[in-house]
């Protein structure tokens, strides 16, 4: 399954007489969200909500606008939070943390490590 295809299963946009999104849309999505499927999706979601909060009146069964809007924007939120959680930043790109660990044995090595943490900006 293609990141296209994973996008529309996760929004729901499987009908394929009536899409949502363009395959155009989608690939944009992705290419926005660094190719990330869950950010691509939650951007997709968001799309949806705002254009249903512009229209003047919405029957989604017993669900009013404002609940559909704002169920919309739950699941986009929850999607944002698993990339989150799968380590990718807002716009899917890998987040990578890496700290310095340095021993004092010396007075002349602590002279080092006070200095190499002011060029490294730590303090």
């Amino acid at each position: 399954m293609t990141n296209l295809e994973q996008v529309r299963l996760i929004i729901g946009d499987l009908d394929s007489a009536n899409l949502l999104f363009t395959d155009l849309q989608i690939t944009e999505f992705l290419t926005l969200k660094g190719n990330s499927v869950l950010l691509a999706s939650a951007l997709a979601l968001r799309s949806i909500a705002n254009n249903l909060a512009r229209k003047q009146t919405l029957t989604i069964g017993s669900y009013s606008k404002s609940s559909a809007v704002s169920e919309l924007n739950k699941q986009a939120d929850k999607l944002e939070a698993d990339a989150e959680a799968a380590g990718l930043d807002a716009n899917g790109n890998a987040v990578f943390y890496m700290g310095y660990v340095e021993q004092i044995h010396t007075e002349f090595n602590a002279e080092e490590i006070i200095k190499n943490v002011a060029i490294r900006k730590d303090l």
